[in-house]
């Protein structure tokens, strides 16, 4: 599996214009469609159109329940939950009006479980790579949880080669393969029956290396991958880095003898300014036993530190 550093996309035009529209969420809720692949009920709009009558209609139609997105915005700024259209157009207020928004239908998730496949993309193949569910931390992504238990049907596996086929169709594909993230929805067991939702509804795709596809990646090649694995990111201040990292040091996957190992997988180095201390971002897998993980670090550390661990939702 490959992706193209950013070196490369800026050098070859063509490579960039691709990456663009693979990468891009208004393109895909705008051509997806047309591959036959299901997606949320969505109008592409922009900001200043959102007090147009056609806006005011579709977040009637889906009784004020929205996802607002946008591009270019940092991180979790490009998507948004609304409970109106007002709040809607707050969350823009401060962009041009030519701005590209999306909104979309907000699925109700106690009837749908959220979960992203790995694709590679070959000119003669494509394949699933893993899959993943989704951890969230006040409605925040904070990681993935890999588990041999985790898995698609033929159907869904059937809706993520569309996906494969509108990729390649933009030219995002290699002879040693390029990695396409989907993150979609699938309905809860007896959903579809009873409620008469779509079992299978597609929301964005990455088209290049992500740092849930990192975790995946270290998790598989570290043997771990037969067991319940948990990837979190977690804020850790300057003060306590070096207790954290005796910890991790301790019960490395390798070495661990308390029903849990540790895997890390990345920090980063840029500072986040809380209250005047400075804290930094942790990105670690714990492999097995989880509750045990959470035992031994109150008693280590303290509930306070990597407490990511004790307010992350499983399943959403």
């Amino acid at each position: 599996m490959t992706s193209g550093s950013n070196n490369l996309l800026h050098n070859d035009p063509a490579a960039y214009a691709v990456s663009q529209n693979v990468n891009s969420k208004v393109h895909f809720a705008r051509n997806a469609p047309g591959f036959g692949i299901p997606v949320p009920d969505t109008l592409v709009t922009t900001k200043g159109a959102l007090k147009a009558e056609e806006a005011a209609a579709f977040a009637a139609k889906h009784d004020n329940k929205l996802v607002v997105k946008t591009l270019g915005l940092g991180e979790a700024r490009n998507v948004m939950a609304a409970d109106s259209l007002q709040a809607s157009r707050d969350y823009v207020a401060e962009f041009d009006d030519d701005m590209d928004v999306i909104l979309q239908q907000r699925l109700d998730l106690t009837r749908y479980r959220e979960l992203t496949a790995d694709l590679i993309i070959k000119p003669d193949s494509i394949t699933l790579s893993g899959v993943r569910g989704l951890l969230f931390t006040e409605d925040i992504w904070v990681g993935g949880l890999m588990s041999p238990d985790i898995a698609v049907t033929e159907e869904q596996h059937a809706e993520l080669m569309k996906i494969g086929d509108y990729v390649r169709a933009q030219g995002y594909v290699a002879p040693e393969g390029l990695i396409c993230g989907v993150d979609f929805f699938v309905a809860q067991e007896g959903g579809e029956e009873d409620e008469g939702e779509t079992p299978f509804i597609a929301i964005e795709l990455n088209c290049r290396w992500t740092v849930g596809l990192y975790s995946a990646e270290i998790i598989r090649r570290a043997g771990a991958a037969d067991q319940p694995c948990i990837a979190m990111i977690n804020l850790v201040e300057e003060a306590e880095i070096d207790p954290v990292l005796d910890f991790m040091d301790q019960h490395l996957y390798s070495k661990s003898e308390a029903g849990f190992g540790l895997l890390p997988v990345g920090f980063s180095p840029i500072p986040q300014v809380t209250d005047g201390k400075n804290s930094y971002y942790f990105w670690l897998a714990v492999a097995g036993d989880f509750e045990a993980f959470k035992r031994v670090r109150n008693a280590r550390l303290g509930a306070h530190i990597l407490n990511r661990a004790d307010a992350t939702i499983l399943e959403n």
